[in-house]
């Protein structure tokens, strides 16, 4: 029987076991998807504290964590070490039903998506056209030999 060589220490550090939430919160920081969805939202109205980003981010979140419905965003809002990196609290289900339901009005909510998708799909090829076109370009002339 082998006998690995190495201690277990306790700490007081907060752990998670959505490891793969911690990577998602990032890149929604990192691409600041908060201020562009916070843009193309409608405003709440009345004294509501959240941002539609705040609703939002929960939201995917959730669903990643394979939330199956709004209850399921519990356990993202109890999550310490997630809400670190998130930097926001996640409001309740009762909340999240009642703004999604001031949403379905006129389509409010899929009209605000489809701009939100817009402006990413903008930010991929522009970051397709600096990263990835001119690597392809060079390929293709050397290819041909232009180079």
């Amino acid at each position: 029987m082998n006998i690995l060589n190495y201690k277990l220490d306790t700490t007081n550090e907060l752990l998670t076991s959505r490891i793969g939430l911690i990577t998602l919160a990032h890149t929604i920081r990192v691409l600041d998807l908060s201020k562009t969805i916070d843009q193309h939202f409608p405003a709440l109205g009345g004294n509501c504290a959240l941002k539609a980003s705040t609703f939002i981010n929960t939201l995917v979140l959730s669903q990643h964590k394979d939330g199956e419905c709004l209850n399921d965003t519990v356990h993202i809002a109890k999550d310490k070490a997630l809400r670190l990196v998130t930097n926001q609290k996640a409001p309740t289900p009762q909340t999240i039903g009642t703004w999604l339901r001031r949403l379905g009005k006129d389509n409010q909510g899929v009209k605000a998506l489809q701009k939100v998708n817009k402006t990413l799909l903008n930010l991929q090829k522009e970051v397709y056209l600096t990263l990835c076109k001119p690597s392809y370009q060079m390929l293709k002339l050397e290819q041909r030999g232009e180079t």
